[in-house]
């Protein structure tokens, strides 16, 4: 973070190359297109003006997910480049557990499947 004194404050570390694509986007007030923000890695993907059903079929999906099974994926994902191998299958167990300790309806994918029907979380 701008102004702080520890080195490890922000979980995201930017390459050199981008730091200074921000830094020129910023002094010359210019925003990143879409396909030039998925070639950056900002963006999962890019379609044009005419296939935008594509991406709202895509944003509906992420947005029928479980908010809470969504940020558990997020925090298993963010340190795993960083994590050594033996150490991943237990940081799986550790939010695994905590999920379905802090979670009403942490079985509900499992209840939903037995009973043919779709999933209803209400912790969202």
């Amino acid at each position: 973070m701008p102004g702080s004194r520890r080195q490890d404050s922000s979980r995201f570390q930017a390459s050199p190359a981008f730091n200074e694509l921000a830094r020129a986007l910023l002094l010359v007030d210019r925003s990143l297109t879409g396909p030039e923000m998925a070639d950056w890695g900002l963006a999962l993907s890019s379609v044009p003006p005419t296939e935008l059903a594509e991406a709202a079929r895509l944003t509906d999906a992420l947005g029928n997910r479980s908010h809470t099974v969504t940020a558990i994926i997020k925090r298993l994902l963010d340190p795993a480049p960083d994590v050594p191998l033996d150490e991943g299958p237990r940081l799986e167990r550790e939010l695994f557990t905590r999920f379905h300790e802090e979670v009403a309806d942490a079985d509900e994918d499992y209840r939903a499947y037995a009973e043919k029907r779709r999933p209803v979380w209400n912790s969202r």
